[in-house]
This record gives structure tokens, C-alpha cells and sequence, in this order.
């Protein structure tokens, strides 16, 4: 369920992913693992399914970049030109 606009932050949209709910209950573990460590079993890092560990470096990279972007817009604006020169006000006589 790609989309280019709205679902910016992950590459698709988890409001039109709510259909599947294993899909956003993954979506969920994988945003609760990137904010505060906690892994799809008990354990460390090396004693997770092999297929989690693959899912979420994915998942990190594209939040990461997301992330960066997001603040990268905030300092540089979204790329559009704007006229660097205020408008002055005319009078009219």
C-alpha cells in the first residue's frame, strides 16, 4: 500500500492498513521497538527471529531518514522559491 502523499513518514499508509490487523499490530512492535528497545520476544537482540531482525533494520533505516527529512524541511522550508525581497507597500495618490 504505497502512496506518495500522506503516508510520507513510512512509505505507506497505516490508515488504510487497518483492514490487516497484523500488519499494524507489526507496525506497532516495530515503532514501540525503535522508541524503546523492547524486542518481538523476551530476550537481546541476538535471539530474535531472524525475520524481525531483517524487518526492523528496514523499518529503522526508513524512520531514521524520515526523520532526518522531517527536520530538514523545518530548517530548509519544503524547496520552494520564495522572492527574497519583502513587498513594499504603494501608496496610491
Amino acid at each position: 500500500m504505497y502512496v506518495t502523499k500522506g503516508g510520507e513518514l513510512y512509505g505507506f499508509c497505516p490508515g488504510k492498513a487497518t483492514w490487516d490487523g497484523q500488519t499494524m499490530h507489526l507496525f506497532r512492535i516495530l515503532h514501540v521497538a525503535s522508541e524503546t528497545g523492547a524486542m518481538w520476544d523476551d530476550g537481546s537482540l541476538s535471539e530474535q527471529p531472524e525475520w524481525f531482525i531483517d524487518v526492523l533494520s528496514w523499518f529503522l533505516t526508513k524512520l531514521d531518514f524520515a526523520k532526518f527529512q522531517t527536520k530538514a524541511r523545518m530548517v530548509l522550508g519544503d524547496g520552494k522559491k520564495e522572492s527574497s525581497s519583502p513587498k513594499t507597500p504603494t501608496r496610491k495618490k
